[in-house]
């Protein structure tokens, strides 16, 4: 059987290295391979000669390859884990579409919220948004605070979509079978029904999910507020979640308000626990 590999897009940015070590600690525990893909430019210009311009690409691919090596001595302990890179002079969006496109062992990306520092603050963020809103496949995405890979509870919020189902067959396949405790949280402002019809509503909807699944550890909390980045992160600090898990699908799941409301912006820009957005369908 192919080992299994986690993807981690980086600019080399600090943010990208706590998701680099992050990303490390969970493949120790899933026996997995990672590999870390930088994609990089070089300036090519119509003015400039041919010669020039190849100078520019050859010294910024240069830069790059100096960059993977300076980067890879500050990971840490890599000891039982199989690290590979590569260099790929393209966007990044465009060049993880491509690793993906030729790699079918990724079972995971791993990116970080914010890009290096300076004239570059906020491209990997960026792209990390860009690429949520496509992703098709797990995407956990860390925040620069996180310390170190920490997983004991999870946060899962829900517009009850059928995708909700490979939702948290990702989670469990992430935590390679076992059970942690998962809360099921819906926010609703109960303009159309009673509090009692949406605790029913939510419940009978944990029942398929746990049943479907074969997921026990599922519990339920149904917030009577509005769709609001304080009230997600209350949420996860009275749960105490060190997760929060999001499916991305069409139509009017609750992560699709989130983007119309610019709030899932919000979300994976600054995140207050490492995000896991899937898609449901891969």
């Amino acid at each position: 059987m192919m080992s299994k590999t986690i993807l981690i897009p980086s600019d080399f940015s600090n943010n990208a290295l706590v998701a680099t070590r992050y990303a490390l600690d969970l493949a120790k525990q899933l026996g997995a391979n990672l590999h870390i893909l930088h994609a990089y430019s070089s300036f090519n210009s119509a003015f400039q000669s041919q010669s020039v311009n190849e100078t520019d690409a050859t010294r910024a691919q240069s830069d790059a390859e100096n960059n993977m090596g300076e980067f890879l001595g500050k990971v840490g302990d890599s000891k039982n884990v199989t690290i590979t890179t590569s260099l790929l002079k393209d966007s990044l969006t465009d060049a993880v579409e491509a690793y993906l496109n030729t790699n079918t062992t990724v079972c995971l990306m791993i990116m970080g919220t914010h890009g290096a520092s300076g004239t570059r603050k906020d491209i990997l963020g960026s792209n990390t948004y860009d690429i949520a809103k496509s992703v098709n496949i797990p995407l956990l995405i860390v925040p620069e605070h996180a310390s170190s890979f920490h997983l004991e509870r999870v946060a899962f919020f829900t517009d009850y979509q059928n995708q909700d189902i490979a939702t948290l067959q990702s989670l469990k396949n992430l935590l390679d079978g076992q059970e942690l405790p998962c809360t099921l949280v819906h926010i609703t402002q109960l303009k159309d029904s009673s509090l009692q019809e949406q605790v029913a509503l939510l419940s009978n909807w944990s029942k398929k999910l746990s049943q479907t699944v074969g997921y026990a550890n599922l519990n339920t909390e149904l917030v009577s507020n509005k769709e609001d980045i304080t009230i997600v992160d209350t949420a996860l600090d009275r749960l105490s979640a060190d997760l929060c898990l999001l499916t991305v699908v069409g139509g009017r799941s609750f992560f699709e308000k989130l983007f119309h409301k610019s709030l899932a912006r919000e979300i994976i820009l600054n995140p207050k626990v490492p995000v896991l957005l899937t898609s449901g369908h891969r």
